[in-house]
């Protein structure tokens, strides 16, 4: 096995955690349609966002799937739940990333995300601006999102790493099985310990 050199993380639910149940909750709330239909509307347009609609395009998108009504005063609740379920931060990882730069691996981020989170985020977290990752690339500045290979071969460039000595982490299957198919090393990350046991495996 080749040395790892490198390990790119995805942010939703492996840097932050899950979407948090308060937020969800509030959300589902805003809309008062049935849920499943709503969830469904929430992740068909979720990738589109991610790249080029706006967020009240997305949201009269998910709303009219679903069947809720759209109301004046909306779009703010909807964004500013939206936004703070996806910013609850997993501390352990995020923690884990730091030691990886301190013991000079290269350390990436490569993530989904609107343009509208973005924002709050990198309010909220100083540590996007440098200091963790060397390379952090989000789907709203590239326009390209995951899947699509192109995004982690731009990763691999701004790292100046090989496929084959990086590990790729992320939650969905999806974007593990487009990571492994361009000769990347991957992880689903499910959990803390479980994590830590299959990044060890990568290093023995």
């Amino acid at each position: 096995m080749g040395r790892i050199k490198a390990v790119i993380f995805d942010y939703g639910a492996v840097i932050s955690t899950p979407q948090t149940k308060k937020e969800i909750r509030a959300l589902e709330n805003l809309a008062a349609a049935d849920r499943e239909r709503f969830w469904e509307a929430y992740w068909r347009y979720r990738r589109e966002y991610d790249t080029v609609l706006t967020a009240e395009e997305y949201w009269r998108r998910v709303f009219a799937d679903c069947r809720a009504v759209w109301r004046e005063g909306l779009l703010p609740q909807l964004v500013f739940y939206d936004t703070r379920s996806w910013t609850a931060l997993n501390r352990p990882m995020l923690a884990f990333a730091r030691l990886l730069k301190a013991c000079r691996f290269k350390v990436g981020l490569l993530s989904n995300m609107p343009e509208d989170i973005l924002k709050e985020m990198r309010k909220k977290f100083p540590w996007l601006q440098g200091g963790v990752f060397d390379s952090v690339l989000f789907s709203c500045d590239i326009k390209i999102a995951k899947p699509d290979p192109v995004v982690f071969h731009r990763s691999l460039q701004e790292l100046g790493v090989a496929a084959g000595e990086t590990i790729f982490v992320d939650d969905m299957a999806a974007n593990i099985k487009a990571a492994r198919e361009i000769g990347l090393k991957t992880i689903q990350y499910r959990a803390f310990g479980r994590f830590l046991r299959d990044f060890l495996r990568f290093l023995l």
